[in-house]
């Protein structure tokens, strides 16, 4: 649906550039936190779920640049339904360009059930869904003795002995 009063003359902003070209994408999140950058392909499909409202401000990245500028997504396009984050047939990818598939973090105002590879909680970006990172723990040697020394440093706090037992009494 074309936007109330848009017209064969809509153009989006210059400094944006053409837009069937730009390869990723960078969007500043509720919490005015800038996410990015994303490829075209992640970003039409949030914004078919719904996850990028037409307010949404962003930017266009050709090359992987960092944004100075970002409009919302209805100052972009004419008719952001039918073309936001399409790309030209014969735009490619950059190859050594890094593209990120997964945001973050989510938001939304209530649980709305189990998402793969996400925790929903209310934390540094506000409520909604938290990429689920597992930390890595790395097992070294000296990991291991530090470990061994803290658990004879507890049990020997624990039995109440500072000296070792002698195994003779005498009498």
């Amino acid at each position: 649906m074309l936007r109330a009063g848009a017209s064969e003359a809509f153009s989006p902003p210059a400094e944006a550039g053409n837009l069937a070209y730009a390869q990723l994408w960078y969007y500043r999140d509720n919490a005015s936190v800038e996410q990015g950058p994303f490829d075209s392909a992640s970003m039409r499909a949030w914004y078919d779920a719904g996850y990028l409202p037409d307010h949404t401000e962003m930017c266009p990245s050709y090359y992987g640049e960092v944004p100075t500028q970002m409009w919302s997504l209805s100052e972009l396009y004419a008719n952001p339904q039918a073309e936001a984050f399409i790309l030209a047939s014969d735009a490619l990818v950059a190859p050594e360009a890094k593209v990120v598939s997964e945001p973050e973090f989510l938001p939304t105002e209530k649980f709305e059930g189990a998402r793969a590879g996400y925790a929903f909680k209310n934390d540094h970006y506000g409520v909604g869904y938290y990429k689920d990172v597992v930390p890595e723990k790395a097992v070294t040697f000296d990991s291991i003795e530090e470990e061994k020394r803290a658990k004879r440093l507890k049990a020997t706090k624990l039995s109440g002995h500072a000296m070792p037992k002698f195994d003779a009494i005498s009498s």
